[in-house]
């Protein structure tokens, strides 16, 4: 549950740096470490140029977390109360664009918490109010050394950031402890004291900067807090610039950085896969080309096979080729000499004319 919320001006001599090491020493502080035997247990925190953001870092009871979005700086800090069951934390945010500094108060309570502790404003947010970095509202400081005591005429033209709660009274008797609701609404209000009334008011005026009054009749100290720090929460909580948005944002970046790589990855897959499909494309036309040659060439030499299988009309082995080579001789010149000795017919005479020519032309003998 948000419980107070502000927005501050700051000078130009404050930066993140600053602001890191400010935060630092609140979380070592020794009255925030609730009575513990190593008080400087978050020491080796890094500083903020060895940063690795976002950065989160827990030990025991105590988380902080540390990250940054463009030119805002957030940081957050928790304590889990065990004792009171009770969760508080603060988010301060440092836009640096705008020379702006939020500060954000929650506390979350468990069902079973049994003690309802009011709302105290950490002591980091008190200790940067009252620096030299932030800026006046008006002369008025965020945290006065002492109670603003002023006429009426100062502060009726006058446009105040932070709205003016007003008590008019006499001098001696304050309605409410000014000191007391001063600390209470520190950074959301201005406690205006109007001394030297004629008569004492028991009603307190709530002037806004948009010149709005609203009047709180017998008011308590409680009363006019919830009052301030509702107002505060309205008109300085921006969910655009809060620690949970950076976090939603820095989250989403991450998701989008994360699909941008996918989907330059997806492009590059299907690049490769169009190559591929390519090559195997190409590869395919070859085998197929190839296929081809190899099935003409194959048809090629059974022609020539099957032609010279058709010239042959003897096989034989090639141990007994001599042997078949001086029968086969032998037969046709006993052929040849029955066709020189027959001569009975012009077809006798033709076969031996052939046979002469044969035996002429492979050397076997010579007529």
């Amino acid at each position: 549950m948000l419980c107070y919320a502000t927005k501050l001006k700051v000078n130009n001599a404050f930066n993140e740096t600053k602001l890191i090491n400010e935060f630092y020493h609140f979380i070592n502080e020794p009255k925030n470490q609730k009575g513990r035997k190593n008080r400087n247990y978050m020491h080796d925190l890094p500083d903020f140029n060895h940063l690795t953001l976002p950065f989160s870092y827990k030990v025991d009871d105590k988380e902080v977390y540390i990250q940054k979005s463009g030119d805002i700086l957030a940081l957050r800090y928790c304590l889990n109360e065990q004792r009171t069951l009770t969760l508080f934390g603060f988010d301060l945010l440092f836009d640096q664009s705008n020379r702006e500094l939020h500060f954000h108060y929650f506390k979350e309570f468990s069902e079973d918490s049994v003690v309802i502790t009011r709302v105290n404003i950490p002591n980091l947010f008190k200790t940067l109010m009252k620096s030299d970095f932030v800026e006046l509202d008006h002369n008025f400081a965020y945290i006065p050394d002492r109670l603003h005591r002023v006429q009426e005429s100062t502060i009726l033209d006058s446009h105040f950031a932070l709205p003016l709660i007003i008590l008019r009274t006499n001098s001696r008797y304050h309605i409410l402890n000014p000191k007391e609701l001063t600390d209470r609404l520190s950074g959301i209000g201005h406690v205006v004291l109007l001394s030297n009334q004629k008569e004492h008011l028991k009603e307190i005026e709530v002037r806004y900067p948009n010149g709005n009054s609203d009047f709180i009749k017998n008011p308590t100290l409680l009363k006019v807090e919830e009052k301030i720090r509702a107002y505060g929460i309205d008109t300085f909580y921006n969910e655009e610039i809060s620690f949970d948005a950076l976090d939603r944002k820095d989250k989403l970046s991450k998701i989008y950085s994360e699909n941008k790589q996918l989907n330059e990855l997806h492009e590059e897959t299907m690049e490769q896969k169009a190559k591929i499909l390519l090559e195997k494309r190409r590869l395919t036309e070859e085998n197929n080309l190839l296929k081809k040659q190899r099935e003409e060439l194959l048809t090629n030499i059974q022609n020539m096979q099957r032609l010279n299988e058709e010239d042959i009309l003897i096989k034989v082995d090639s141990d007994k080729a001599e042997e078949c080579y001086a029968l086969l001789i032998k037969l046709l010149k006993q052929k040849y000499q029955a066709y020189n000795v027959d001569t009975g017919g012009d077809s006798r005479f033709r076969r031996r004319d052939v046979l002469a020519d044969i035996f002429e032309t492979g050397g076997v003998f010579d007529d």
